[in-house]
């Protein structure tokens, strides 16, 4: 199982409502390669800003293998939500990883 997380730095003046309406647009977990999908505040961000580079929020996305990460990085729908995202988003740290499966 791969584990696809990415930190999202937004830009100055991005609102929480602003970001909440992103959230509510993206669909990534209705691409097939897509087993889980969690997009969710940094529970540390207000008292670990100098230390997580201002995350406010993460994506998080279970995949299956590599084959998978390679669909769903290609997918339409993956397509179309990061150039939602890019709008509001400053910097990206994404990193994936090897997981058991549940």
């Amino acid at each position: 199982m791969i584990h696809h997380v990415v930190g999202l730095i937004f830009k100055d003046g991005v609102t929480d409502e602003a970001i909440q309406q992103m959230i509510s647009e993206l669909n990534f977990g209705d691409i097939p390669a897509v087993r889980k999908f969690y997009f969710r505040p940094n529970l540390t961000h207000e008292k670990n800003q100098h230390i997580n580079h201002n995350v406010r929020y993460v994506l998080s996305v279970f995949i299956e293998n590599l084959d998978d990460l390679k669909e769903y990085l290609e997918h339409p729908i993956h397509v179309a939500g990061k150039a939602k995202m890019l709008q509001l988003v400053e910097k990206t740290l994404p990193l994936d990883f090897v997981v058991d499966a549940w």
